[in-house]
């Protein structure tokens, strides 16, 4: 697996690939847009020779020292977890007051999150609850 600086470009990749497609509705589309500018984001690729990143990654600032790490997931990642996984831990090793937000009906979500080293916390903003990595 590959891991370069994301950018813009990679999100359109990842809406344009060859099935299986990562659909967004456009509001969401404007959050991972918005979120990129702000994070110190990656993009996973499957290999050296794959055109769109299987995920999007980022940390974003969001005040007193905690990062919001959020990840835009193409259902052509579920072969690469494994290795998408171990990458994203040690980058997240290397970082402290990680934080992620995810809705408590979102089963992938969570185990991505628990995955990753997050827990979750009985804070809930809106609809998400907040999870911190240990």
């Amino acid at each position: 697996m590959r891991v370069a600086p994301a950018e813009a470009a990679h999100v359109l990749a990842m809406l344009t690939a060859p099935a299986p497609r990562l659909t967004l509705p456009p509001s969401v589309y404007r959050l991972v847009l918005g979120q990129l500018a702000l994070s110190e984001a990656y993009a996973f690729f499957a290999d050296d020779a794959a055109p769109a990143p299987v995920v999007i990654g980022g940390l974003a600032p969001i005040g007193d020292g905690d990062r919001d790490c959020w990840f835009l997931v193409s259902p052509a990642a579920a072969r690469h977890m494994r290795r998408f996984v171990r990458l994203a831990r040690g980058i997240l090793a290397e970082r402290t007051g990680c934080i992620c937000f995810v809705r408590p009906e979102n089963r992938q979500g969570r185990r991505l999150a628990a995955l990753l080293g997050f827990e979750p916390e009985a804070v809930l903003i809106g609809r998400h609850q907040r999870w911190r990595r240990i």
